[in-house]
């Protein structure tokens, strides 16, 4: 039975459940109060791996569905999803991930073939995302079925249910006032997009501090990081952190020393100590919950939407309008 849904929220998060819920047979519609560049995710890399360290057994789930949804649409030029080999580095002799194994083509690196400064190594082949193609493409897709993103600031989470039994709460960093929840925190990340100095391959810096370096190449554009800044919510590009992030990939790949800056990008993670993704009773209907993927939010996205779907299925009473409990007027 089809059901009618509302989910607030235009990231990755948000478009990624909108879509499987629509694909699943929903009347779907999204209400956001930014979109496209305004998001969060129009910032990111963005790297699709496995979740090296954790214990959370959802995230291995949803990060294998969604590695496999991006290998299929690596095959779609206009998705903005392409594979790419890919230098895993880190500058302590660490053991190797168990989640690597589930990484193609992967194989440790030899001494010699590493930067300098670094101990240990994996070369790998990862799906990277161009987000603000893959943005748009999540929104064409939706458009297919028939979905339109409302721009409109949600204040209540009740006030999706004065129109619908069900709302799905993708929120990310709004979760913290939207539904009370101050687990919610943001985490600032900034990147400096470059054009393309000719790298065919990406790296990134397995780091334990609050910066390292990374480059996600998409075509004739270079994404560099990377940083995070818990608690820091300023929305602008810093200058001299900017000059850092080139500075630390510099050292490491020379000809990024002198790449041409077009653009930064700044966004607000949603950190939580573990993702919400759970349904929440109302008294006007329900609230399927899904926030708190930090910096995993595209790496988990399709994985976590799936589960969404999930949650909404089973509600099917509530769309039945012999079923709903009379609201208060």
């Amino acid at each position: 039975m089809s059901r009618q849904v509302v989910v607030v929220g235009a990231g990755v998060i948000g478009l990624t459940s909108a879509l499987a819920l629509a694909e699943a047979g929903h009347s779907v519609r999204v209400v956001a109060g930014e979109t496209g560049a305004g998001t969060t995710s129009y910032a990111a890399g963005a790297m699709v791996s496995p979740p090296f360290g954790s214990e959370d057994e959802r995230l291995h789930r949803w990060a294998a569905a969604t590695r496999l949804r991006m290998l299929e649409l690596a095959e779609d030029p206009a998705s903005g999803v392409r594979c790419m080999p890919t230098l895993l580095a880190c500058r302590m002799n660490v053991p190797v991930p168990p989640e690597s194994a589930d990484l193609d083509d992967l194989h440790t690196c030899a001494a010699a073939e590493l930067p300098d400064g670094f101990a240990l190594g994996l070369r790998a082949v990862l799906p990277f995302v161009a987000m603000p193609a893959y943005l748009g493409w999540l929104t064409d897709r939706l458009h297919d079925h028939h979905v339109e993103v409302e721009l409109g600031w949600v204040s209540r989470l009740d006030h999706g249910l004065d129109q619908t039994d069900i709302v799905v709460n993708c929120s990310g960093v709004g979760a913290r006032e939207l539904a009370g929840d101050d687990q919610v925190q943001p985490d600032r990340g900034q990147h400096v997009i470059v054009r393309n100095p000719g790298i065919d391959s990406c790296f990134y810096e397995i780091a334990f501090d609050g910066a390292w370096a990374s480059w996600m190449v998409h075509g004739d554009v270079v994404v560099l990081g990377g940083l995070s800044t818990p608690g820091d919510e300023r929305r602008e590009p810093d200058p001299q952190t900017a000059a850092e992030i080139v500075a630390r990939c510099a050292a490491i790949e020379p000809r990024f020393a002198d790449a041409e800056v077009l653009e930064h990008r700044v966004g607000l993670r949603p950190s939580r100590p573990s993702v919400r993704l759970e349904v929440e009773e109302r008294a006007g209907g329900r609230v399927v919950h899904c926030y708190g993927h930090g910096g995993m939010g595209v790496a988990l996205s399709y994985g976590s939407a799936l589960d969404v779907v999930a949650q909404v299925e089973p509600v099917a009473e509530l769309s039945d309008p012999r079923r709903r409990r009379a609201r208060p007027r």
